[in-house]
């Protein structure tokens, strides 16, 4: 028998298993998206962390406070001996991180 051409369950067969390969770049992408736009947040927060915890180690005081960011808060304490807390805090106020340090005593001139 000469044939030509692909049977209908061929077809069907090709189609399905070419579905199932999309379906698993797609669910990749929608995974790959959601890390990105973590990173982006988590990225923005150490910046906003970076610049308090500058200031509060180049001028020694105590006190605390909090800020509003985009995506959270940031919570921070410096203690009378000199030591600097600051937190991130996600929306639902849990802790992303903690940055700990001293206080940097600056020469008088």
């Amino acid at each position: 028998m000469n044939r030509k051409g692909f049977t209908l369950v061929e077809v069907i067969v090709a189609i399905v298993v070419l579905e199932v390969g999309l379906l698993g770049v797609v669910g990749t992408l929608v995974l790959a998206a959601g890390n990105m736009r973590r990173a982006v947040s988590l990225e923005r927060a150490v910046t906003e962390v970076e610049l308090v915890y500058d200031s509060l180690t180049s001028a020694p005081s105590s006190g605390s406070g909090t800020a509003s960011v985009p995506g959270g808060r940031l919570r921070w304490s410096v203690s009378t001996d000199g030591t600097v807390r600051v937190d991130a805090l996600a929306s639902s106020d849990s802790v992303l991180f903690t940055v700990l340090g001293r206080a940097v005593p600056v020469a008088a001139p």
